[in-house]
Order: structure tokens, then sequence, then C-alpha cells
């Protein structure tokens, strides 16, 4: 019998103190590779993501067996969501969903002011102050 000929049944009823040997060693680096991934998803989630509910994104990862850069991706991508739908402050402080820009103030300022003749002293009137 040649080497290349060789299987797993064979080797395991010939010398089944080597088969488990390997599988021990097999298992070994197994737990220790999967630890490693593991911990790096849950560090980069506490580290990285500490404000925001990335939980089920890291217990699906483990539990699926999803690389760190496949987490990471997924953490990624739902901090962008939760920014996108956060309210976001104008410059001057108001939040831009309620803030007129600077031209609809002025028409407003117009029609509300009659000694105001021309779009000009309305938009004067109406700009943000300089800090």
């Amino acid at each position: 019998m040649e080497f290349k000929d060789l299987t797993v049944e064979m080797l395991s009823s010939e010398r089944a103190d080597l088969v488990g040997q390997l599988r021990a060693s097999g298992k070994k680096d197994g737990v220790k590779e999967e630890r490693v991934r593991v911990l790096s998803i849950v560090k980069l989630a506490n580290k990285e993501f500490s404000g925001i509910d990335v939980e089920t994104i890291v217990d699906k990862s483990i539990e699926t067996g999803k690389s760190f850069s496949e987490a990471n991706a997924e953490m990624l991508s739902k901090r962008l969501v939760d920014l996108q739908k956060t309210e976001k402050p104008g410059p001057d402080g108001e939040s831009q969903a309620s803030a007129k820009d600077h031209l609809t103030r002025a028409k407003e300022y117009k029609a509300a002011h009659p000694e105001c003749k021309t779009m000009t002293k309305a938009l004067q009137a109406t700009a943000a102050k300089r800090k």
C-alpha cells in the first residue's frame, strides 16, 4: 500500500493512537482560532461601536461563523444607518428639520414688514450673524 492510497478509515484501524493525537491537535488549534475570532468581534463592538446597539449583530456574527471583516462591515453599515436617521443641527444650532433656509426667512420677513421694499434688504435683515 502506498501513502497516497491511505484513507482515514485505514489509518484509524491501523493507528488509532495517531488519529487521536491528530484530532486533539486539530481541536486545540480550532478552539484557539475560534476564540481569537470571537474575542476580536466582541472587542471591536465594545471599542468602536460602544454607543450603538450592535449586540444582535455580534451574537449573529458569532453564531453564524462570520469573519471579523464581515462583522465589522455589518456594524459599520448599522452605524451609517443610525447616523442617517439622527437629526443633525444646522449651522445656527437649530435642527435642520425645523430650520428654514435664508431665502424662505427673507420672503417671510418681507411679507411681514411692508416697509421692506427689496429682497436685498430682507436678506440683509434675516442673515445669520457671523461668529
